[in-house]
């Protein structure tokens, strides 16, 4: 994933498949349940409601506890695709599903 496709996807607002999250928490874990559930989708954290980056600080390490994090508090252990991208000057994580059946 570049810069330019989190800016796409940034720039075409929340919707069925994408929300935004200013940082990780159980929110954004119930989201990823949610599209996992319906079509799969995307939650973008280091974005505000209005579409604004702000980054979030992360680290590999960082990242790889949100992932574990998302596993061990859902049913059938949802593991997201995460991918930190700098946009802007900022950090932002894409934590992606698919459908799940």
């Amino acid at each position: 994933m570049t810069p330019e496709d989190i800016m796409r996807d940034i720039a075409s607002g929340e919707g069925e498949t994408i929300e935004f999250k200013e940082s990780f928490g159980d929110e954004a874990i119930i989201s990823l349940v949610s599209f996992a559930n319906h079509k799969g989708g995307k939650v973008i954290l280091g974005v505000n409601r209005g579409g604004k980056t702000i980054g979030v600080a992360v680290s590999r390490e960082t990242v790889q506890n949100r992932i574990n994090e998302v596993k061990t508090k859902t049913f059938r252990e949802l593991v997201p695709i995460a991918e930190t991208v700098n946009v802007d000057g900022h950090n932002v994580v894409a934590l992606s599903v698919l459908e799940h059946p």
